[in-house]
């Protein structure tokens, strides 16, 4: 199996196992996430600088970016409320690019940045159910992006998975299938959050 596929079928596999886990538990097992969320966002960035780099190595490039996922998961790990701005902040950046694309607008970084810092403020001062939220509807966001590989459309994993208003452009109506599918994914997550897996006691 080519280097490049095995990095995507993994990635895809990772996205759908630990959005699931996010989805129904993630405030329980938040810190735990939290090392899962810092490995992804680090094994991406590190893999698109090597692309952007132009280092054509495969194994070089995943041997880089297995490094860089293990120390983005032990600097999340390790810094709590960084995690805990992030994961919120990361949920007014999904909504606002999923609320501006569907109204067939240009998603805007800098209002996609004010949103995020927002909602990530709002993660810190209601810590719990922002909690509950962010990783109900990021885990959805996880399982869709990474299903959405396996169904064959030759979708673009991390690139879609961290733009989501790139996938109304390219696949107009693949956009409205998962919009949906990750909105009923989220209500279901959230509420399995708050009355199981995240009960006061």
């Amino acid at each position: 199996m080519p280097i490049d596929q095995l990095i995507n079928e993994s990635t895809a596999l990772i996205f759908i196992l630990a959005g699931v886990l996010n989805a129904i538990a993630g405030y329980r097992l938040f810190r735990i996430l939290l090392a899962i969320w810092g490995f992804i966002l680090g094994f991406a960035l590190v893999s698109a600088i090597f692309s952007y780099l132009a280092l054509e190595n495969d194994y070089t490039t995943f041997i880089g970016s297995l490094i860089g996922g293990i120390l983005g998961a032990v600097a999340l790990y390790s810094f709590y409320k960084i995690g805990v701005f992030i994961i919120g902040a990361f949920l007014g950046y999904l909504f606002v690019n999923f609320l501006v694309s569907a109204g067939s607008v240009e998603a805007n970084a800098i209002i996609s940045i004010i949103v995020g810092c927002i909602f990530g403020i709002l993660a810190l001062a209601l810590e719990r159910p922002m909690i509950i939220l962010s990783t109900a509807f990021a885990g959805s966001w996880q399982i869709v992006v990474g299903g959405a590989f396996y169904l064959g459309t030759e979708f673009e994993i991390l690139k879609y998975f961290s733009n989501p208003s790139l996938i109304k452009y390219n696949q107009d109506l693949f956009f409205w299938w998962m919009l949906v599918v990750w909105i009923v994914l989220g209500i279901v997550g959230t509420a399995i959050q708050f009355k199981y897996t995240a009960r006061k006691k």
